[in-house]
């Protein structure tokens, strides 16, 4: 009865879960999604501080960056560490320098991934102040990020840093990011749609304070996501999220008080509305 975003996600995707939105264990409730061409509406109760990915620090905007950019390892639901755009790694014995193999795989707009976007995007976080706000303590011990060739990256860290393979940082594509990290601080060239990355979906849509809308990416390494479109709907608050939810405006709200889901328990206007067979 209770479900996180990332069980939702695990169920509809092995995709979707390589970039889940955890909810922590709020109440969800959630219609269920129709196949083929399908749209999954999700309610906002926060804004989208930016989709720049430097400098998103808002948990909505993170959790749609999730969606969007891959990160060179992931946590899974175990807890263990799980190959992202890294396919594979190792530890120098002394800890300090790790390697890691780039798996063969592209960006949206089928330009190949290489670890000179990897290196490219840490750099630009230990070294440019504006790129700093949303992962700058992720890379604090960091001493060097290198890309040996396109396939094998380096990075050397200042002491032993056991954290290292559960750093949440979105990898940026280097040809699309060269001339835009100039203008960080400005929104000139830092929300171009479509947004270029390398996750299960590419943001296509964006209305500041009302939506963001994001479209199947089809180049995604492991695999097309079932879901065409996601589009995250703001509301103010729960409760008005649920009023859209009871409208068909949306087809999942998150973050539910436990008299809000339950006061959706046998509500008949969830089975009504468009059709849908809605469910909780």
């Amino acid at each position: 009865r209770w479900v996180s975003f990332r069980t939702w996600a695990g169920r509809a995707s092995a995709a979707l879960l390589a970039a889940a939105l955890a909810a922590g264990g709020a109440g969800v409730a959630q219609a269920a999604p129709t196949q083929g061409g399908s749209t999954l509406r999700v309610a906002l109760t926060q804004d989208i501080d930016s989709l720049n990915p430097f400098v998103a620090v808002f948990l909505s905007s993170t959790q749609i960056m999730r969606l969007t950019y891959e990160n060179l390892t992931m946590v899974g639901p175990d807890n263990a560490v799980q190959p992202g755009l890294a396919e594979s790694w190792e530890a120098s014995p002394d800890g300090l320098t790790w390697t890691f193999h780039i798996r063969d795989a592209q960006w949206s707009d089928g330009a190949p991934i290489t670890a000179r976007d990897v290196a490219f995007t840490y750099t630009q976080i230990m070294t440019n102040p504006a790129a700093q706000d949303a992962n700058g303590s992720a890379v604090a011990n960091f001493a060097s990020v290198t890309a040996v060739d396109d396939r094998t990256l380096q990075i050397t860290t200042k002491r032993p840093q056991a954290s290292l393979l559960a750093t949440d940082v979105p990898i940026v594509p280097e040809h699309v990011w060269s001339s835009r990290v100039r203008q960080m601080g400005t929104a000139t060239g830092a929300e171009e749609l479509p947004v270029v990355g390398s996750g299960p979906y590419v943001i296509t849509g964006y209305q500041e304070g009302q939506s963001v809308t994001l479209s199947a990416n089809d180049r995604f390494w492991r695999g097309r996501p079932p879901l065409d479109t996601l589009q995250f709907v703001r509301y103010e608050n729960a409760d008005a999220a649920v009023q859209g939810l009871l409208k068909g405006d949306v087809d999942l709200v998150r973050d539910l008080t436990p008299a809000q889901y339950d006061s959706l328990d046998g509500n008949e206007a969830i089975g009504r509305n468009e059709g849908r067979n809605r469910r909780y």
